[in-house]
């Protein structure tokens, strides 16, 4: 398993520098606009687009046959996967954290009390995203899995535009408000549990 996470660490070493330029650039655009919410989405683009690299990486190289021969299981080869989401969605919540915290010492806006509950929720977000994405990818492929990733975040944008025209006309208490995030850790359980089923019972069920 060890293993498995180290061989897609070392192929994303390339991408680096292009994160390296995404960060500056949200940086740049936030302070410009005085806000941080712009790193919600670098914690979604982080976690997807190199979610689904490490996936295109090993279908195009041939990956998928070569580990079928070592004394790897397809389940574990699965699981590296979303351990690989994991430490993407961890280390977009760190970034969120460095990132919020230096817009509130500059005095670009928002609280010392946001900076956490943004964070996480940025994290499990693109999380999110990913544990719905996988086993779309591990049944139809990269082409068709970057059809419904364009949907999908298509959904959320247009989602989240409608939910910002209609909340300041909805008052929800503070008390259903926190009963709706206790609940998100156990719902993202779920759904880990789910997508991880079927993603194991696609991967194990294609001719390699």
């Amino acid at each position: 398993m060890k293993g498995l996470l180290l061989k897609d660490l070392y192929t994303m070493r390339s991408y680096l520098r292009t994160l390296a330029v995404m960060f500056v650039f949200y940086i740049v655009l936030g302070f410009v606009s005085r806000t941080s919410s712009f790193f919600a989405a670098f914690v979604g683009v982080l976690c997807i687009v190199m979610t689904v690299t490490s996936y295109a990486y090993d279908q195009t190289c041939g990956w998928n046959l070569y580990g079928a021969s070592l004394p790897v299981s397809r389940r574990e080869m699965v699981r590296s996967k979303y351990l690989l989401a994991l430490l993407l969605s961890a280390a977009g919540i760190l970034v969120t954290l460095l990132a919020h915290l230096l817009f509130v010492l500059g005095g670009r806006g928002g609280t010392l009390a946001e900076i956490l509950p943004n964070a996480l929720g940025a994290g499990a977000s693109g999380f999110l995203i990913v544990i719905i994405l996988l086993p779309v990818l591990y049944r139809f492929g990269v082409e068709k899995g970057r059809l419904v990733m364009m949907i999908l975040a298509a959904g959320i944008m247009g989602g989240i535009f409608l939910m910002a025209q209609i909340s300041p006309g909805i008052h929800i208490p503070e008390d259903r408000i926190r009963a709706v995030l206790w609940s998100v850790p156990a719902v993202l359980a779920v759904m880990l549990v789910i997508s991880y089923s079927l993603s194991c019972r696609f991967f194990e069920a294609k001719d390699l």
